[in-house]
Protein backbone atom coordinates (compact mmCIF):
# COMPACT_ATOMS: atom_id res chain seq x y z
CA UNK A 1 0.00 0.00 0.00
CA UNK A 2 1.57 3.28 -1.04
CA UNK A 3 2.18 6.09 1.41
CA UNK A 4 0.61 8.57 -1.02
CA UNK A 5 -2.73 7.26 0.16
CA UNK A 6 -4.19 7.44 3.65
CA UNK A 7 -2.69 4.66 5.75
CA UNK A 8 -4.05 3.60 9.10
CA UNK A 9 -1.53 1.82 11.29
CA UNK A 10 -3.04 -0.01 14.23
CA UNK A 11 -0.29 -0.03 16.83
CA UNK A 12 -0.29 -2.81 19.33
CA UNK A 13 -0.21 -1.40 22.85
CA UNK A 14 -2.96 -3.64 24.21
CA UNK A 15 -3.24 -7.37 24.77
CA UNK A 16 -4.74 -9.51 22.03
CA UNK A 17 -5.18 -6.82 19.39
CA UNK A 18 -4.14 -7.65 15.84
CA UNK A 19 -2.04 -5.20 13.88
CA UNK A 20 -1.15 -4.58 10.25
CA UNK A 21 2.20 -3.32 9.00
CA UNK A 22 3.21 -2.40 5.45
CA UNK A 23 4.61 -5.13 3.22
CA UNK A 24 6.53 -2.83 0.87
CA UNK A 25 10.07 -2.14 2.14
CA UNK A 26 9.96 1.61 1.50
CA UNK A 27 6.65 1.88 3.36
CA UNK A 28 7.95 -0.24 6.21
CA UNK A 29 10.99 2.02 6.66
CA UNK A 30 8.78 5.08 7.06
CA UNK A 31 6.31 3.15 9.22
CA UNK A 32 8.92 2.00 11.74
CA UNK A 33 10.56 5.41 11.92
CA UNK A 34 7.20 7.10 12.46
CA UNK A 35 6.05 4.54 15.03
CA UNK A 36 9.24 4.68 17.10
CA UNK A 37 9.42 8.48 16.92
CA UNK A 38 5.79 8.92 17.99
CA UNK A 39 6.20 6.36 20.76
CA UNK A 40 9.28 8.17 22.12
CA UNK A 41 7.41 11.47 22.34
CA UNK A 42 4.21 9.97 23.75
CA UNK A 43 6.04 7.92 26.38
CA UNK A 44 7.83 11.08 27.46
CA UNK A 45 4.54 13.01 27.62
CA UNK A 46 2.68 10.48 29.77
CA UNK A 47 5.71 9.89 31.97
CA UNK A 48 5.90 13.61 32.70
CA UNK A 49 2.22 13.68 33.67
CA UNK A 50 2.67 11.09 36.42
CA UNK A 51 3.76 12.37 39.82
CA UNK A 52 7.49 11.91 40.36
CA UNK A 53 7.55 9.63 43.38
CA UNK A 54 10.50 7.62 42.04
CA UNK A 55 12.90 10.52 41.27
CA UNK A 56 13.09 9.58 37.59
CA UNK A 57 15.25 11.87 35.48
CA UNK A 58 13.60 12.70 32.12
CA UNK A 59 15.55 14.28 29.30
CA UNK A 60 14.06 17.54 28.04
CA UNK A 61 11.80 17.31 24.98
CA UNK A 62 10.82 20.96 25.18
CA UNK A 63 11.65 21.68 21.50
CA UNK A 64 9.08 19.04 20.53
CA UNK A 65 6.30 19.95 22.93
CA UNK A 66 6.06 23.75 23.05
CA UNK A 67 5.94 24.80 26.71
CA UNK A 68 2.90 27.05 26.27
CA UNK A 69 0.94 24.31 24.49
CA UNK A 70 2.10 21.70 27.00
CA UNK A 71 0.98 23.76 29.99
CA UNK A 72 -2.38 24.48 28.36
CA UNK A 73 -3.06 20.84 27.57
CA UNK A 74 -1.73 19.70 30.96
CA UNK A 75 -4.50 21.76 32.57
CA UNK A 76 -7.04 19.40 30.98
CA UNK A 77 -5.78 16.47 33.07
CA UNK A 78 -6.56 15.75 36.72
CA UNK A 79 -3.95 16.71 39.28
CA UNK A 80 -1.91 14.11 41.20
CA UNK A 81 -1.88 11.43 38.47
CA UNK A 82 -0.36 8.19 39.79
CA UNK A 83 -0.67 5.68 36.93
CA UNK A 84 -1.57 5.64 33.24
CA UNK A 85 -2.18 2.61 31.04
CA UNK A 86 -2.59 2.91 27.26
CA UNK A 87 -5.33 0.55 26.06
CA UNK A 88 -5.53 1.26 22.34
CA UNK A 89 -3.76 3.41 19.73
CA UNK A 90 -4.05 4.24 16.04
CA UNK A 91 -1.53 6.07 13.86
CA UNK A 92 -2.73 7.78 10.69
CA UNK A 93 -0.65 9.42 7.99
CA UNK A 94 -2.36 12.54 6.63
CA UNK A 95 -0.26 14.20 3.94
CA UNK A 96 2.96 15.28 5.64
CA UNK A 97 1.50 14.98 9.14
CA UNK A 98 0.80 12.06 11.47
CA UNK A 99 -2.22 11.75 13.72
CA UNK A 100 -2.01 9.58 16.83
CA UNK A 101 -5.26 8.53 18.55
CA UNK A 102 -4.99 7.11 22.05
CA UNK A 103 -7.38 5.44 24.48
CA UNK A 104 -6.15 5.21 28.05
CA UNK A 105 -7.10 4.64 31.67
CA UNK A 106 -5.70 7.01 34.28
CA UNK A 107 -5.56 6.83 38.08
CA UNK A 108 -5.34 9.98 40.17
CA UNK A 109 -5.80 11.16 43.75
CA UNK A 110 -8.18 13.83 45.00
CA UNK A 111 -9.00 14.65 48.62
CA UNK A 112 -7.10 11.53 49.76
CA UNK A 113 -9.25 9.27 47.60
CA UNK A 114 -8.29 7.34 44.43
CA UNK A 115 -10.17 7.72 41.17
CA UNK A 116 -10.00 6.24 37.67
CA UNK A 117 -10.72 8.13 34.46
CA UNK A 118 -11.13 6.74 30.95
CA UNK A 119 -9.94 9.08 28.18
CA UNK A 120 -9.56 9.31 24.41
CA UNK A 121 -7.02 11.80 23.02
CA UNK A 122 -5.61 12.92 19.68
CA UNK A 123 -2.14 14.26 18.88
CA UNK A 124 -1.05 15.60 15.48
CA UNK A 125 2.66 15.71 14.62
CA UNK A 126 4.41 17.71 11.92
CA UNK A 127 7.99 17.24 10.67
CA UNK A 128 7.98 13.95 12.52
CA UNK A 129 10.88 12.37 10.63
CA UNK A 130 12.97 15.54 10.55
CA UNK A 131 15.35 16.88 13.19
CA UNK A 132 12.61 19.22 14.48
CA UNK A 133 9.40 17.22 15.05
CA UNK A 134 6.55 19.12 16.71
CA UNK A 135 3.16 18.44 18.23
CA UNK A 136 0.87 20.78 16.31
CA UNK A 137 -2.39 19.75 17.95
CA UNK A 138 -3.43 17.92 21.09
CA UNK A 139 -7.05 17.52 22.00
CA UNK A 140 -9.24 15.64 24.43
CA UNK A 141 -11.89 13.68 22.52
CA UNK A 142 -13.73 12.17 25.49
CA UNK A 143 -13.40 11.48 29.19
CA UNK A 144 -15.44 9.48 31.68
CA UNK A 145 -15.11 8.63 35.35
CA UNK A 146 -15.30 4.88 35.95
CA UNK A 147 -14.97 2.53 38.91
CA UNK A 148 -11.48 2.55 40.42
CA UNK A 149 -9.05 0.06 38.85
CA UNK A 150 -5.67 -0.91 40.22
CA UNK A 151 -2.94 -0.40 37.58
CA UNK A 152 0.10 -0.15 39.85
CA UNK A 153 2.68 -1.28 37.27
CA UNK A 154 2.13 1.70 34.99
CA UNK A 155 4.11 4.32 36.87
CA UNK A 156 6.50 7.04 35.71
CA UNK A 157 9.29 4.45 35.58
CA UNK A 158 7.25 2.37 33.11
CA UNK A 159 7.23 5.25 30.64
CA UNK A 160 10.86 6.23 31.26
CA UNK A 161 11.93 2.72 30.23
CA UNK A 162 9.87 2.75 27.06
CA UNK A 163 10.86 6.25 26.06
CA UNK A 164 14.50 5.16 26.31
CA UNK A 165 13.94 1.99 24.27
CA UNK A 166 11.89 3.62 21.52
CA UNK A 167 14.52 6.36 21.21
CA UNK A 168 17.13 3.62 20.76
CA UNK A 169 15.06 1.88 18.06
CA UNK A 170 14.58 5.24 16.33
CA UNK A 171 18.35 5.61 16.21
CA UNK A 172 18.76 2.12 14.76
CA UNK A 173 16.25 3.15 12.08
CA UNK A 174 18.38 6.17 11.17
CA UNK A 175 16.65 8.90 13.24
CA UNK A 176 19.14 11.02 15.22
CA UNK A 177 16.53 13.31 16.77
CA UNK A 178 16.24 11.50 20.08
CA UNK A 179 19.90 10.93 20.90
CA UNK A 180 19.66 13.48 23.77
CA UNK A 181 16.83 11.40 25.28
CA UNK A 182 19.31 8.54 25.73
CA UNK A 183 22.18 10.76 26.95
CA UNK A 184 23.95 9.40 23.88
CA UNK A 185 26.88 11.79 24.27
CA UNK A 186 27.90 10.03 27.48
CA UNK A 187 28.05 6.44 26.19
CA UNK A 188 27.86 6.12 22.39
CA UNK A 189 31.65 6.41 22.11
CA UNK A 190 32.49 3.91 24.85
CA UNK A 191 29.76 1.25 24.89
CA UNK A 192 30.90 -2.30 24.07
CA UNK A 193 28.65 -3.87 21.43
CA UNK A 194 28.69 -7.66 20.89
CA UNK A 195 26.97 -9.12 17.83
CA UNK A 196 26.06 -12.75 17.16
CA UNK A 197 24.47 -12.95 13.70
CA UNK A 198 24.99 -16.46 12.38
CA UNK A 199 28.51 -16.66 11.01
CA UNK A 200 29.14 -13.01 11.86
CA UNK A 201 30.35 -12.69 15.44
CA UNK A 202 32.23 -9.67 16.65
CA UNK A 203 32.61 -7.23 19.51
CA UNK A 204 33.59 -3.60 19.22
CA UNK A 205 32.41 -0.03 19.22
CA UNK A 206 28.86 1.02 18.39
CA UNK A 207 29.93 2.56 15.10
CA UNK A 208 31.97 -0.48 14.07
CA UNK A 209 29.30 -3.07 14.86
CA UNK A 210 26.42 -1.15 13.29
CA UNK A 211 28.50 -0.69 10.13
CA UNK A 212 29.02 -4.47 9.82
CA UNK A 213 25.40 -5.11 10.81
CA UNK A 214 24.13 -2.99 7.90
CA UNK A 215 25.49 -5.48 5.38
CA UNK A 216 22.58 -7.72 6.38
CA UNK A 217 20.09 -5.23 7.88
CA UNK A 218 20.47 -2.61 5.18
CA UNK A 219 17.03 -1.15 4.49
CA UNK A 220 14.07 -1.91 6.74
CA UNK A 221 12.71 -1.16 10.18
CA UNK A 222 12.81 -2.27 13.82
CA UNK A 223 9.59 -3.06 15.70
CA UNK A 224 9.64 -3.76 19.44
CA UNK A 225 7.87 -6.98 20.37
CA UNK A 226 8.77 -7.44 24.05
CA UNK A 227 10.55 -5.58 26.82
CA UNK A 228 11.64 -7.06 30.13
CA UNK A 229 13.72 -5.52 32.87
CA UNK A 230 15.95 -7.50 35.20
CA UNK A 231 18.40 -6.55 37.88
CA UNK A 232 22.10 -7.20 37.51
CA UNK A 233 23.32 -9.34 40.37
CA UNK A 234 25.52 -7.61 42.87
CA UNK A 235 24.71 -4.05 41.80
CA UNK A 236 22.02 -1.57 42.81
CA UNK A 237 23.03 0.89 40.11
CA UNK A 238 22.74 -1.41 37.10
CA UNK A 239 19.88 -3.18 35.35
CA UNK A 240 19.42 -5.02 32.06
CA UNK A 241 16.86 -4.29 29.34
CA UNK A 242 15.95 -7.48 27.49
CA UNK A 243 14.40 -6.69 24.10
CA UNK A 244 12.91 -8.83 21.37
CA UNK A 245 12.80 -6.89 18.09
CA UNK A 246 11.37 -7.78 14.69
CA UNK A 247 13.19 -6.49 11.60
CA UNK A 248 12.09 -6.85 8.01
CA UNK A 249 13.67 -5.35 4.92
CA UNK A 250 16.48 -5.97 2.45
CA UNK A 251 20.20 -6.60 2.75
CA UNK A 252 22.91 -4.69 0.86
CA UNK A 253 22.45 -7.02 -2.13
CA UNK A 254 18.70 -6.32 -2.34
CA UNK A 255 17.60 -9.68 -0.93
CA UNK A 256 14.54 -9.71 1.36
CA UNK A 257 15.51 -10.42 4.97
CA UNK A 258 13.47 -11.15 8.11
CA UNK A 259 15.12 -11.11 11.52
CA UNK A 260 14.14 -11.69 15.12
CA UNK A 261 16.66 -9.90 17.29
CA UNK A 262 17.39 -10.37 20.98
CA UNK A 263 19.18 -7.47 22.61
CA UNK A 264 20.40 -7.12 26.19
CA UNK A 265 21.33 -3.55 27.13
CA UNK A 266 23.15 -3.20 30.45
CA UNK A 267 22.27 0.20 31.87
CA UNK A 268 24.15 2.14 34.54
CA UNK A 269 22.18 4.60 36.68
CA UNK A 270 24.43 7.58 37.32
CA UNK A 271 24.46 9.75 40.44
CA UNK A 272 22.18 12.32 38.80
CA UNK A 273 19.72 9.47 38.02
CA UNK A 274 20.38 9.68 34.27
CA UNK A 275 21.12 6.47 32.38
CA UNK A 276 23.99 5.26 30.22
CA UNK A 277 24.40 1.94 28.41
CA UNK A 278 27.70 0.18 29.09
CA UNK A 279 27.23 -3.02 27.06
CA UNK A 280 24.95 -4.22 24.27
CA UNK A 281 24.65 -7.91 23.50
CA UNK A 282 22.76 -8.77 20.32
CA UNK A 283 21.85 -12.24 19.15
CA UNK A 284 19.81 -13.14 16.08
CA UNK A 285 17.19 -15.83 16.60
CA UNK A 286 15.17 -17.80 14.09
CA UNK A 287 12.44 -15.56 12.60
CA UNK A 288 8.82 -16.25 13.45
CA UNK A 289 6.69 -16.39 10.30
CA UNK A 290 3.27 -16.21 12.00
CA UNK A 291 1.83 -12.74 12.75
CA UNK A 292 2.72 -11.27 16.13
CA UNK A 293 -0.10 -11.09 18.64
CA UNK A 294 -0.22 -9.55 22.09
CA UNK A 295 1.50 -6.52 23.54
CA UNK A 296 3.92 -4.39 21.59
CA UNK A 297 5.93 -3.95 24.77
Amino acid sequence: MAFKKLIIFTLLFSVGTAFAVPTEITDRVEYSRALNSVATIIMNWYGQLIEDTEHVNFADLEPIINSTKANHYRSKYPKHITQIVITNTTLLKLGNNYQFNIDLIMNYKKNYKQYTQKRSETFVFSNLLSSHPKIELSQLDSQKEIDFRSIKAYTRQHYKLRKFVYAWLSYLDGVDTFKPVMNAHTWFEKVIYSLNMGELQLSGSLEEVLSKRKDTLFKGGHLLRSLKVRKRKGSKNHFILDLIIEWKGKNAQGKVVSARIQQALTVHIKKDKSWEVITIQEKHLLPIIAPWMGMLC
